[in-house]
């Protein structure tokens, strides 16, 4: 189970190292080390398929992309990372294609070199299935899959954005209402990732997570940086609130009042970015 200690640590290195670590829990934790190791650098500019290609965003349901359509693609069971890694440097259709069946193997380096493949690409047409795959029942593929709905998002057009938003959106209050071992860390990455779409209806959502007193000191640096990400500088007031308040309560002890510290910097620098 991740401890509120275990989730600041997180935050404490992403604002030292600027990079992005999917707390999973203990047992997870070496797969998702493996995952980073080989993702793509947040800098890695993306070229995106022609958006009039992108197919019509598909529904909620995984059942229903798994239909004959899906059949023809190669087996996510016999994904390998060979597999993955040629469809990567093969620039054609069939390479997406594979691209997308790796999402489905059981291994997570396999997934996250798919996924990053898919950004990489700026395949779009790919959103349909990412919008569609089954994050909360295959935890080792979540990070993975959530970091690529919000890169893509970025640079998909402004329906399929929509469904990305409303996708990670929806997701995010069923890790709230969850609570299992990998949920405190896939929300991390949904905040992020709702920063990295460039959706202003983000902001309302992220604005209430600053406020909700469920949401404890850590992951609210996180919002608050997803804030900054998406150039809300309607979310002044918010955060000037949040800052005074912060300010006149009692700074805490030991640990929690370093995470008060962190999340009054944090605020500090998101008003000077928005002013």
């Amino acid at each position: 189970m991740l401890t509120v200690e275990g989730v600041a640590n997180h935050v404490m290195r992403r604002r030292r190292l600027g990079v992005v670590v999917g707390l999973v829990g203990v047992g997870g934790l070496a797969i998702w080390l493996a995952i980073s190791v080989r993702g793509i650098p947040p800098t890695r500019s993306v070229v995106p398929e022609s958006v009039a290609a992108s197919p019509a965003p598909a529904t909620r349901s995984d059942a229903e992309r798994r239909g004959p359509e899906a059949l023809a693609r190669p087996s996510a069971a016999a994904s390998s990372i060979e597999d993955v890694l040629r469809a990567r440097a093969d620039p054609t259709a069939a390479g997406i294609e594979v691209l997308v069946a790796g999402l489905d193997a059981d291994d997570a380096v396999v997934v996250a070199e798919a996924a990053n493949g898919l950004v990489a690409r700026g395949a779009v047409s790919a959103l349909a299935d990412l919008v569609a795959y089954d994050v909360l029942g295959r935890p080792w593929a979540a990070p993975s899959i959530i970091d690529a709905l919000g890169r893509l998002g970025a640079v998909a057009g402004r329906e399929q954005r929509a469904d990305v938003t409303e996708r990670l959106l929806s997701l995010m209050e069923e890790e709230k209402r969850r609570g299992a071992r990998e949920s405190q860390g896939n929300l991390l990455q949904i905040y992020e990732a709702l920063g990295q779409t460039g959706d202003p209806q983000a902001v309302p959502p992220l604005e209430r997570e600053l406020v909700d007193p469920t949401v404890s000191t850590a992951p609210r640096v996180v919002v608050v940086q997803a804030l900054v990400a998406l150039r809300a500088q309607r979310s002044r007031g918010v955060l000037e609130r949040l800052r005074d308040q912060l300010a006149t309560s009692a700074e805490g002890v030991g640990f929690e009042a370093e995470l008060r510290r962190d999340l009054l910097a944090a605020i500090r620098d998101a008003l000077v970015q928005l002013s």
